[in-house]
């Protein structure tokens, strides 16, 4: 639907109207008498340069900025802390129990090969498991850190912070 402001919006703008927007701009008397008001202004302003901007005017904004930005820093800093600090804690939650079951299949696995195989044979091979277990869960939770940080930084790079 065309209204007023569409209409006068792209005679501001130097658009081409569409066939509808002239048959409004026909019809309205209020649009017929802004409309060359408005691509006069229009027209002016393109037609502008602006002006450069004083000496020294970054120099006085940046130090203007500074408190609020540092404390602005210091808020994201201490918001990130908290929820790498609790990515961290969510990922610790269920460590005792992953380590008793890790034990558990360690024990039955043993019991299982000392059946089958010499004792020697069998606790060497249970050793194995349980080292390739334990480096396992050490890197899994080394990286929680790191998946935590890469999250947090998207999530503030989308603006879902």
């Amino acid at each position: 639907m065309i209204t007023c402001g569409n209409v006068l919006e792209a005679l501001f703008l130097a658009r081409d109207l569409d066939p509808a927007a002239t048959a409004h701009l026909q019809e309205c008397a209020r649009c017929r008498e802004q409309a060359t008001a408005l691509a006069a202004v229009g027209a002016r302003l393109r037609a502008a340069t602006a002006p450069a901007p004083p000496p020294g005017l970054r120099r006085r904004t940046l130090a203007a900025a500074a408190p609020l930005l540092a404390e602005r820093a210091a808020a994201l800093a201490h918001g990130y802390r908290r929820r790498l600090t609790r990515a961290v804690a969510a990922a610790l939650v269920p460590l005792p129990i992953v380590l008793a079951l890790d034990a558990y299949a360690i024990r039955t696995l043993h019991a299982f090969l000392s059946a089958l195989l010499p004792a020697p044979v069998s606790a060497y091979l249970a050793f194995n498991f349980a080292a390739l277990v334990v480096l396992t869960i050490a890197l899994t939770y080394a990286a929680v850190p790191v998946l935590a940080d890469r999250q947090i930084r998207l999530a503030r790079r989308g603006g879902y912070t």
